[in-house]
């Protein structure tokens, strides 16, 4: 069974791949300026690559969408997924104080620092 600490860092790493992700999707799949207010594609970031869906008026003058979400929405996604792990980050902090106690109290020599 894993311990504690391997769930903890599962967690971390799989947190943070989610932010990752949610942040490509922003800046690159729903970058800002496509299809609000009559901006149009090429005018952002995004030089016109556009994989969203258009809503609102047929001229595509509506945000781009993806799974039915527009930017601000995945916006509040990556911000979640931000805090649970800056979360996940100070339980396994935590979970390390000793060790980190311990090398602070060294002037910042580590076991593993040993060899260098």
């Amino acid at each position: 069974m894993p311990s504690g600490i391997a769930i903890v860092d599962l967690a971390g790493f799989v947190l943070l791949l989610l932010v990752a992700v949610t942040g490509g999707i922003i800046k690159w799949h729903l970058p800002p300026g496509l299809g609000h207010g009559g901006h149009g594609p090429g005018r952002g970031f995004g030089h016109g690559y556009i994989h969203g869906h258009d809503i609102g008026l047929d001229d595509g003058s509506g945000p781009k969408l993806l799974w039915g979400m527009d930017r601000h929405e995945w916006g509040d996604i990556h911000f979640w997924f931000s805090v649970a792990f800056l979360a996940v980050i100070a339980i396994h902090l935590y979970q390390h104080r000793y060790w980190l106690r311990a090398c602070l109290s060294r002037g910042g020599i580590c076991a593993a620092d040993k060899h260098a």
